[in-house]
């Protein structure tokens, strides 16, 4: 049986490593994971924490990217 898991690049740090930690994210190539990435989501005033609109459309963009691994042949 294969599971499918998605992690989410992170967008709302921010200083000197925001980057390469980005880059550690969005490079890491491990069977069966996909990656949704978060940058240009709405965030907060606090400029870390995403919005419940934000969060929901990172909700659907997880959804989109289990769906297209679920119609993908093994």
């Amino acid at each position: 049986m294969r599971t499918n898991l998605a992690k989410v690049a992170l967008a709302s740090a921010q200083g000197p490593f925001l980057e390469q930690v980005r880059g550690a994210q969005l490079g890491l190539d491990l069977e069966n994971v996909k990656c949704v990435d978060a940058q240009g989501l709405e965030l907060e005033p606090d400029n870390l924490h995403l919005t419940t609109r934000a969060e929901v459309e990172l909700g659907m963009m997880l959804a989109d990217s289990f769906l297209q691994t679920r119609s993908s042949p093994p």
